[in-house]
């Protein structure tokens, strides 16, 4: 039997992995691995070759819709509860060891 391979990155004429991706997610739904596509050693080859190129990747989907509502309401209550916090950034134009927050710059809280 021939198994077509997947499309790389440098394949896709975005320059990314999102062709490769969805290829990737596509086959190993139709093998009945929907849910783990992205744990399959290819999927994870691909994900490598993204972040180490562009420093980020974007999996539509990644969780299926009840446990991204789920997710959600779960942080919404940490928010709630005050048990989030800003994080700390450090260094500051001197480069030493100070610590400091601005909520301007941080988009984690």
């Amino acid at each position: 039997s021939h198994h077509a391979a997947a499309p790389s990155s440098d394949d896709s004429g975005d320059g990314g992995g999102a062709d490769a991706l969805f290829f990737l997610r596509t086959k190993y739904t139709l093998l009945g691995k929907a849910e783990w596509w992205w744990l399959m050693d290819e999927s994870l080859a691909e994900i490598d070759k993204r972040l180490a190129s562009e420093n980020y990747v974007v999996i539509d989907n990644f969780l299926p819709r009840e446990a991204a509502k789920t997710l959600r309401a779960e942080v919404q209550r940490a928010h709630d509860g005050s048990h989030l916090h800003p994080g700390v950034l450090a260094g500051g134009k001197a480069g030493d060891s100070t610590q400091y927050t601005m909520k301007d710059v941080r988009g984690d809280h």
